[in-house]
């Protein structure tokens, strides 16, 4: 049906709601008519997070009802490479190819399309957060992510790539091995090998402590919540899709879900961390929750060559 011809509402304060998926701008749950045009800002608000099942920021200027029903709702996936890449070699095998020349633009796709109720949604941004390799640890490592990442830019199947850093340092720690369950259990003094005190007497309960070098990747979590926190609170997207099973992500996709619907993927074969977990109907709404698959790694994968980038020859 075609916009009628009736001049627009002219507003100062409207709130974008997302109902039915749809964005349309209401007052206290109702649509916005020409007899319902000023509104107190802080009522507004009220009206809305009391009758509105979701918001997702506000506008100014001449709008009409049907053009912002009309509006695709935009969608912004953000992503932490580090954790894709080793849940993906969980799922399918590290030595296995054929998952990993990964096109991030249509798994992000995929995953809207099949597991959310987000009618007109369209992959707006996306943002690949990654550290870097570093060639004098692991040159072949070093290689094959440089290609990916050329790959993911010159496509443009990633809108940013962000990238982080690798630390090394040597870390001090009891000896432990572990139980049942990977959880860790303190190696202890037994047999002939015996620990003795200062008194020159056995001291079973001492523990060995060893050191190892570690390395440590840095920034790509930051930078996911960066992100997604700037984007939303900037209004650029309308909902948002998070892949990462970080539990220090909380805070950020907590914030997010009070404003704009999120879709929260877990890219490993664990369980999806509790930090992470919550209600399809908290804060705004119409979240949704989703485990990948060694299928959905396979299915999505960039052509080779791609945009002039050949594929690693062991993936």
């Amino acid at each position: 049906m075609p916009c009628p011809s009736s001049p627009p509402i002219v507003v100062n304060v409207v709130v974008l709601a997302v109902k039915g998926q749809r964005r349309y701008a209401v007052d206290h749950g109702r649509a916005l008519t020409a007899s319902t045009t000023t509104h107190n800002a802080a009522s507004t608000r009220k009206g809305i997070r009391e009758n509105a099942h979701s918001w997702s920021g506000y506008v100014s200027g001449d709008v009409h009802p049907c053009q912002l029903a009309s509006l695709p709702m935009r969608v912004g996936v953000y992503i932490d490479g580090f954790n894709l890449y080793y849940g993906g070699r969980g799922l399918c095998g590290k030595g296995t190819p054929g998952w990993r020349w990964l096109d991030v633009r249509a798994l992000a796709t995929r995953l809207v399309t099949a597991h959310s109720v987000w009618t007109g949604a369209t992959i707006e941004r996306v943002v690949y957060c990654t550290a870097v390799i570093s060639g004098a640890d692991n040159p072949v490592g070093n290689r094959e992510q440089d290609a990916y990442l050329r790959a993911l830019r010159r496509s443009h199947t990633a809108d940013r790539v962000e990238l982080g850093n690798y630390v090394h340092r040597v870390a001090r720690a009891p000896l432990a091995t572990p139980d049942r369950n990977g959880r860790p259990v303190l190696a202890h003094p037994g047999g002939p090998l015996m620990i003795k005190d200062g008194t020159g007497q056995d001291d079973p309960a001492a523990v060995f402590m060893v050191s190892t070098a570690r390395r440590e990747e840095k920034g790509s979590d930051v930078n996911v919540a960066a992100h997604l926190l700037l984007d939303v609170l900037e209004q650029r997207i309308d909902a948002a899709v998070m892949i990462s099973n970080d539990s220090d992500l909380k805070f950020p996709v907590q914030t997010a879900r009070d404003r704009v619907p999120v879709g929260t993927v877990n890219p490993s074969r664990s369980h999806t961390a509790g930090k992470l977990r919550g209600s399809p109907a908290d804060g705004v709404g119409n979240h949704w929750w989703y485990q990948l698959t060694a299928a959905d790694f396979q299915a999505c994968q960039l052509p080779d060559p791609v945009a002039g980038v050949q594929k690693p020859p062991p993936w």
